[in-house]
Order: structure tokens, then sequence, then C-alpha cells
């Protein structure tokens, strides 16, 4: 208080309230470094400058922040020239764009933040007094991709508004502080609330609004075409696999002598005359000959637009969603493509190589199908649940495979008379079948005797105390301990 005093007695004396040194500091900038809230108080009732910026382009708000006086900068928040101070940008890094107040507030005081949010919301003054009217909101400070608060002028202020005057909606010829579309994307104060795990602030009515006015403005319709595009090529991809028979299938084994089916090539499946009647012609005119081309056309389109992405996005392109797309729509064109002329007189008639790409592109076709859905708000929900528990597995992953490793190569030295234990690989995929409740135990852990009285070699149990004691690890361990680890 004795500071205060001593303040408001040099202003009686017509000291200057904002007088600049050197690295152009003013008296706001020192209280609010050093966390002195009443001073700041008075200084701003007195009429300070609370938009002048130091050398460094820091204001009085972003020293409280950098110092952490969460006080300090509540004091100034809460203040009548609170914009003022939160129109202000400094520039971080080329690839990191720029950082403002707001930013800096979500990152380290989320309740002032939150008081931010709460002040970019007020009623409609038409009829405040119902409690059901309108609310007008300030996306101003939380969607400033557009704005522009470099220091321009003498006196340490902004740069002046990037709205007309008369719309208040953004001057057409307004850029945006990047032309990178990762620094928007990574640099947006939504998406740094999201990094920084501030659930109650991407709950706030303003962010609930800012999201739903941009869902029904840009993002519905884009995201609408794009589902029913993808839709469609899913459609006709699921078709085209489902009327045409697998190669195994076309085979006349009364006649095929060979030792490998996925050797037979399109002159001997040809050949065979195989063919059963068609039971389907009309689906087969639609999704063989027809969708063939859809698939086709779709797979090519968004092939490049998939390279467009890389050569723009470069390394931000990489990820599990982008890589899918590329496992979905590679293995349809190869699918459905026909590559030699023995195809194009039969083309209904795959490779054996086609099938198994067609298989792997047909299963995560609908994998991308779950993806598409999760941006519902009705679905989103329980899409966002299942990748939630699928990192949980994944973060334990290790040890769980250390455990399969343990116990199936244990059943395969043990049990490896029998056909399901008879290779390490065939030892380890059945082990993991066990998991989910397969356990088989009177065919697998028990001696089957014939009638005749004698025992069956390769169903016989030939170490039955360590067998049986493995085993009953196996079901401690793997059915109880480890499933439970999904829970928490």
């Amino acid at each position: 208080m004795g500071k205060v005093k001593a303040a408001e007695t040099l202003l009686k004396a017509h000291s200057p309230i904002d007088p600049l040194d050197k690295e152009k500091v003013t008296p706001l900038h020192l209280a609010a470094k050093g966390g002195h809230t009443e001073m700041v108080e008075f200084l701003m009732k007195m009429g300070a400058n609370i938009a002048q910026r130091d050398q460094n382009g820091l204001n009085c708000l972003d020293m409280a922040i950098d110092c952490n006086h969460e006080n300090v900068a509540m004091a100034i928040v809460k203040s009548d020239k609170w914009e003022e101070a939160m129109k202000n940008q400094t520039a971080v890094s080329k690839d990191l764009g720029k950082d403002t107040p707001l930013r800096k507030l979500i990152r380290k005081m989320p309740d002032v933040a939150e008081k931010v949010f709460n002040k970019c919301m007020k009623p409609n003054m038409t009829n405040p007094e119902n409690s059901d009217c309108e609310k007008i909101y300030n996306y101003e400070y939380l969607d400033d991709t557009f704005a522009d608060w470099g220091e321009k002028s003498d006196d340490g202020s902004c740069s002046d508004s990037i709205y007309d005057e008369d719309t208040h909606i953004i001057k057409p010829d307004v850029p945006p502080y990047s032309k990178d579309s990762r620094i928007l994307k990574k640099n947006h104060p939504l998406q740094i609330m999201v990094s920084s795990k501030r659930e109650d602030l991407l709950s706030h009515p303003l962010v609930a609004s800012l999201l739903k006015h941009k869902w029904q403005k840009f993002g519905a319709a884009f995201y609408y075409i794009n589902l029913i595009i993808y839709s469609v090529f899913l459609t006709f991809l699921t078709g085209y696999m489902l009327v045409h028979e697998p190669p195994y299938m076309l085979v006349n084994y009364t006649a095929w002598n060979g030792t490998d089916i996925n050797a037979v090539s399109c002159q001997e499946l040809a050949s065979f005359g195989l063919h059963q009647p068609v039971q389907y012609p009309i689906a087969l005119l639609l999704f063989g000959t027809i969708g063939k081309w859809i698939v086709l056309a779709l797979a090519i389109v968004t092939t490049l637009r998939e390279l467009y992405q890389i050569c723009y996005s470069k390394m931000s392109y990489v990820n599990v969603e982008n890589l899918i797309e590329w496992l979905i729509y590679v293995p349809a064109f190869l699918l459905v493509m026909d590559w030699d002329s023995c195809q194009m007189s039969n083309p209904h008639i795959r490779h054996p190589w086609q099938w198994n790409v067609g298989a792997i592109a047909l299963f995560l076709a609908w994998i991308e199908l779950l993806l598409f859905i999760r941006k519902l708000p009705r679905f989103g929900i329980y899409v966002v649940m299942f990748t939630d528990i699928l990192w949980t597995f994944c973060q334990f992953f290790l040890v769980f495979v250390l455990f399969i490793v343990a116990f199936g190569l244990t059943f395969h030295v043990l049990l490896k008379n029998q056909a399901s234990f008879s290779s390490p690989a065939r030892s380890l995929l059945k082990t993991t079948v066990m998991m989910i409740g397969e356990f088989e135990f009177d065919t697998q852990y028990t001696t089957e005797i014939t009638p005749e009285g004698q025992n069956m070699h390769s169903d016989q149990v030939y170490y039955e105390g360590v067998t049986y004691t493995i085993f009953i690890l196996f079901l401690v361990l793997m059915s109880i301990l480890i499933m439970n680890l999904l829970v928490r």
C-alpha cells in the first residue's frame, strides 16, 4: 500500500505515468513483472497505457504470464481495457508462428483464460432480461488466424482492425498470419487446449459455439461430400469382392494336379471352364463391370489428391490415417486392373495375388469408415472410446507380446505332437486365440484313448505335471490379470 501511495504522490506532482527507459519498459511493466497487483490496478486506473510494449514486443499481460503472476494477469483481464492487453503477438520461431497472451494463458493459467472466454460472451442487448435471449460471441482472440497484432505505431499499440466497420466481417484482402497450414493448425488456440489437456476450456460455451459455427459454415458440407464419395467407393469395392469368386473357387480340382493353388495362372483358371452358372447377373453387371471402373476412377483421383497433400504438407502428412488411405486405394487399384490379355478376355478372373491385396483393401476400407464417422457428434464418442482402449492396449503391447511368446513356445515344446502346437508360429497363434477363452481343454490338454484302448499320439499329453502347471499360470496371468489392464 505504501508503494501505491508513493506513486499517487508522484502522479499528483505531474510525473509522467508511462515514462520509457532505453528498453521501452514502463512502470506498469515493472509492476506486472514484479507481481505487484495493487500497483498494477492503480496504474491502470490512472490511465497507464496497457497496450505499451517493450523492445521485445511484450506488454504488461505478457510479462505477468511469463513471470507466473496469476493474480496480476487476472487483474488485467478484469479491467475495462483488457482487450487492449489481449491484442498482442510476439514471434516465436519460423516453425511455430506467433504467440499471443491467450495462448500463454491456455498453457499456464487456464483459470484466467476461462475469465477471458467469459468476457467474450454477452447477451444481445435487445432484450437482456430474457434468460432465453441469444448471446453474442466474440471469436477474435480464440480464432485469430487473420489477426495481425504486430506493433506498427510509435505508441506501442497494435495495427488497424482487420474487420470491416460496417459488416464486422474480416476484410477480403486480409491474409492469414502464416501461409503454412501446419503452423496454422498446430498453433491454433484450440489445438493448444488439446495438447495442454485443458478439458474445462474445451467444454466452455465459447469454444463449443466456435466449433459449431465452423462445422455449420465450413465443415459439414465438406465432410458429407467426402463421406458420400467414400461410401460410393466402399459400396462398389465391397460389391466387387462379393460378386467375384476367389481363384481357389474357380479351380477344377479333378483336373488340377498342382500342389500350390497360388501358382495357378489366369489361363489355367480359364481352361477349367470353371465356371458355375452366374446366379446374380444384375449384381455382376453392376458391381463387377460398372463398379470396376468406379473403383478404378475413385482410386486414381484419391491417389492424386494424396500426392498433392504430400507436396503441400510434406512431413506433417505422415500419420496413421493417411497410411491407411494408401493401403486402401493402391491395393484397390491393383485389384480391379486387368494386367494381361487373359484378364482382358476374362475380366472376372483375378490372380491370387490380386485377391490377397483386395482382401487387405476391403478390411482397411471398412476401418476407414470407422474413422470417418468419429467426426459425427452422435457416433464419435464411441469411436473415441474404442481408440482410447486401443491406445491403452498399445501402451503395454510389448509386455503382452512377451507373455504370448513365453507361453506359446512353452506349449510348443510340451505339445508339439498336436497339430495346433506343431510349429512355433502355430503355437503362438493358438496361444493368442486362447486368450479370448478358446481353450479347448478336452481336446488339447487331455489324452484321448481309442475304443481299442490305445492312446492316440497326436492327442497325447506326455508331460502332464508341467503342462497343467503352465496352463493354470496361463489362465491366471493372461485371462485375468492382463485383460484387467485394459480397464485401467
